[in-house]
């Protein structure tokens, strides 16, 4: 910020040591004025370009940005929402997988406990083959998407129904048309029952 300061300083200071002399010569002679003219208009627009600099090493040294990073400012916005999508995609997975794990732990309790009934265990062991085929196929299904392009996706199977969340640029006709054909395959549940969202 003092350097910014200190620069307009010394043109400020110059424009006044130039209006001075324009102002003798002008008096003295006249004839001359227009070469100072010259002069003063040179160094305006020299201080109006150092003024932009200025400014963009102002903005940079008061945000901690390197000057390149302010100039390509639509590109760091575009980088960012990529950013927010992967870093929500990788929430709503760990929020998946806690569940998941929550819900194996109370099977097992199930499982393990002699005083319930052999058909109570077969039930819960049931439900824990389901739990782990599911996961299964999620990642199977969202490995093949990603392998076709969808980037961030997320495929989430419980009783018999698909939920797929991607981008808002992957819910044209012909894509959506591709991801239930991916996700009929890789899990056999149909149209029916695969519902496709996209992330805002």
């Amino acid at each position: 910020m003092k350097k910014g300061s200190h620069k307009n300083q010394i043109v400020i200071t110059t424009l006044a040591l130039l209006l001075a002399v324009v102002g003798y010569i002008s008096y003295d002679n006249r004839d001359m004025f227009a070469t100072a003219k010259d002069v003063i208009s040179t160094e305006v627009d020299a201080a109006s370009a150092n003024a932009d600099e200025v400014s963009t090493e102002t903005v940079a040294m008061e945000t901690g940005s390197t000057e390149e990073e302010i100039l390509n400012a639509g590109e760091t916005v575009l980088t960012s929402a990529v950013s927010d999508n992967a870093n929500y995609v990788a929430q709503v997975k760990l929020g998946r997988e806690q569940v998941r794990s929550t819900n194996k732990a109370s099977l097992q309790e199930i499982i393990d406990n002699a005083s319930l009934s052999e058909a109570e265990k077969k039930s819960a062991v049931d439900e824990m083959v389901k739990l782990t085929q599911n996961a299964q196929m999620e990642v199977d299904a969202e490995t093949l998407l990603s392998a076709k392009g969808f980037e961030n996706v997320v495929v989430s199977i419980s009783d018999g129904c698909c939920d797929v969340i991607v981008g808002k640029d992957d819910v044209t006709d012909e894509k959506r048309a591709q991801i239930e054909d991916i996700i009929k395959r890789k899990t056999n549940i149909g149209d029916a029952n695969i519902v496709i969202s996209t992330m805002d």
